[in-house]
C-alpha cells in the first residue's frame, strides 16, 4: 500500500513538474513571440570597407514598431537636423559643420512612417567633414530634432556611436565608384534622382574624379554645379583646366560658376604657368549668362 502511494505522488509530482515547465516554455515563447513596441533608429555604413578619398556614405535607417505612425524632421534637404561629431585617429574631436539649404531641393522633414514600416536615408559625411587622414575614428550621430509620435513629440533620439576605419587609397577602387556614380547619374531619369549619385561624385576629392566630372559637365547634366564644386575641391592642374574650358561654356550659369571657383582657387593653384592663365582669363569681362 505504501508502495502503491509513492508510486502515485511520484507520478503526480511528475505531471505537476511536467505542466509547470510546459507553461513557462509557453510564457517564454509568448513573451520572445511579442516584440516589444517601439521606434528603432540606427546607422551604418554603406560600404563595410572605406579608402582614401572616397565618399563616406552613412546610412539613416528608421523602424516604425508602434501602434501610430510617426513624422520625422531632418530639416532642409532632409539634413540639417543631423549633428556629428568625429574622434579622428590622433584623438582630436571634430565638430561636423553645420549644413546650410543650398541646391534645387529645399524640401523639408516631416517625413511619415507608418506603423509597421521602414525609411532609409543615404547621407555623405563628407559635406561635415574632411576625411583625408587615414586611421581609425568613432562617429557619434544625432538626429537633434523631436519625433512625431501620432500628435505626441518624443524627446530627441540619444545620440549612437560607430566606429570605422579609412584604409589606404586604392586606385582601381575609386575608378570603379567614380565610373558607378556617373552612371547612375545618367540612368537617374530626373533632376532629383540625378543629384545624390552627383554630390557623391562631387566628394571624391581625388584626381582620378577629374575625367568622370568633366563627363558629367560636359553633358549638361542639370546637376553641373555640382561637378564644379568637385573640380574646386580637386585643385590640381586637371581640374583646373577643365575650369578654364568651362569658361567659354555658353549652357546656364556653367561659365558663372567656373568664374566663382577659379577666383576662389587662386592662391592655391600651385603651377605658376597656369596660375597666370587663370589671372589673366578672370582679367577678360565674362560673356552674358544665357539664363
Amino acid at each position: 500500500m505504501k508502495g502503491r502511494r509513492a508510486v502515485s505522488i511520484r507520478v503526480f509530482s511528475f505531471a505537476l513538474f511536467s505542466f509547470f515547465g510546459a507553461a513557462c516554455v509557453a510564457v517564454a515563447t509568448l513573451h520572445r513571440a511579442t516584440p516589444s513596441k517601439q521606434l528603432d533608429i540606427s546607422y551604418e555604413f554603406k560600404e563595410s570597407e572605406i579608402t582614401l578619398h572616397e565618399p563616406l556614405v552613412l546610412i539613416f535607417k528608421v523602424h516604425n514598431g508602434l501602434d501610430q505612425p510617426v513624422a520625422l524632421d531632418m530639416g532642409e534637404n532632409n539634413i540639417q537636423s543631423f549633428e556629428f561629431a568625429l574622434i579622428s585617429p590622433r584623438g582630436q574631436t571634430i565638430q561636423g559643420r553645420h549644413q546650410r539649404s543650398m541646391g534645387l531641393s529645399t524640401t523639408t522633414g516631416n517625413l511619415p512612417v507608418e506603423p509597421g514600416g521602414d525609411f532609409k536615408l543615404e547621407l555623405i559625411l563628407n559635406q561635415w567633414f574632411e576625411l583625408g587622414a587615414l586611421g581609425k575614428y568613432l562617429l557619434t550621430a544625432r538626429l537633434n530634432t523631436a519625433i512625431d509620435t501620432g500628435g505626441m513629440s518624443t524627446a530627441p533620439h540619444p545620440a549612437q556611436s560607430i566606429p570605422f576605419e579609412i584604409k589606404p587609397r586604392d586606385v582601381n577602387r575609386l575608378r570603379k565608384v567614380c565610373a558607378e556614380l556617373v552612371s547612375r547619374v545618367e540612368n537617374a531619369g530626373g533632376v532629383e534622382a540625378e543629384r545624390e549619385p552627383a554630390l557623391e561624385l562631387s566628394y571624391v576629392n581625388d584626381p582620378i574624379a577629374a575625367p568622370y566630372l568633366a563627363e558629367v559637365l560636359a553633358r549638361h547634366m542639370l546637376n553641373y554645379d555640382l561637378a564644379i564644386q568637385g573640380f574646386e575641391r580637386i585643385g590640381n592642374d586637371d581640374a583646373v583646366e577643365a575650369l578654364l574650358s568651362a569658361l567659354d561654356d555658353e549652357y546656364g550659369d556653367i561659365a558663372v560658376l567656373a568664374r566663382r571657383a577659379l577666383t576662389r582657387m587662386q592662391d592655391r593653384i600651385s603651377n605658376p604657368n597656369l596660375r597666370e592663365t587663370v589671372r589673366r582669363a578672370l582679367e577678360k569681362e565674362p560673356p552674358p549668362s544665357s539664363q
